[in-house]
């Protein structure tokens, strides 16, 4: 009986872990790019600059931009210098 549930945890638990699809990229910024690539990345798309502040250990670039119809301020971290998380947030009256 225990090898059984022992079994059924860990093939759940493959098979959460296989069903994660984790994006390349967010909004064209690749995991491990730096903020100069972001703000390359902004500038190739006609937005300002991100405005970019230090809270150990990480650095936040913030801006705006929008995900499909929804205009949302996007938050990037960057830890020595690459791009490890993102947080997106929006007006819940701005989500259709």
């Amino acid at each position: 009986m225990r090898l059984a549930l022992a079994m059924t945890l860990v093939v759940v638990a493959a098979g959460t872990a296989l069903a994660w699809d984790e994006p390349d990229a967010v909004r064209g910024l690749s995991w491990g790019a730096s903020q100069e690539d972001l703000r390359r990345v902004a500038k190739d798309r006609g937005e300002p600059a991100p405005l970019c502040a230090s809270a150990a250990p990480h650095e936040t670039c913030t801006t705006g931009g929008e995900i499909g119809s929804v205009r949302a301020t996007i938050h990037y971290r960057f830890r020595d210098d690459k791009f490890v998380s993102a947080a997106l947030g929006f007006l819940p009256t701005d989500f259709p």
